[in-house]
């Protein structure tokens, strides 16, 4: 869940600050969403298994297959 902001008469509410926070709030929302698919995921068997001694080579051609843009 996303962090609540308390405000009290001592807080300072900037420009910056409050067009911060609605970005941070989103971060965190997309990253909690990107949690539960990756568990679901997991639970279903959708991965693949990939040896120590392999992974960078592994992780080298996931970057090949990412278009640039």
């Amino acid at each position: 869940m996303a962090k609540r902001l308390q405000i009290n008469r001592n807080t300072v509410l900037t420009p910056q600050r409050t067009r911060r926070e609605p970005e941070e709030s989103a971060k965190v929302t997309a990253l909690c969403h990107t949690i539960a698919t990756g568990l679901k995921d997991l639970e279903h068997g959708r991965f693949t298994e990939v040896q120590e001694a392999n992974l960078e080579s592994y992780i080298s051609e996931l970057g090949m297959k990412i278009p640039e843009t």
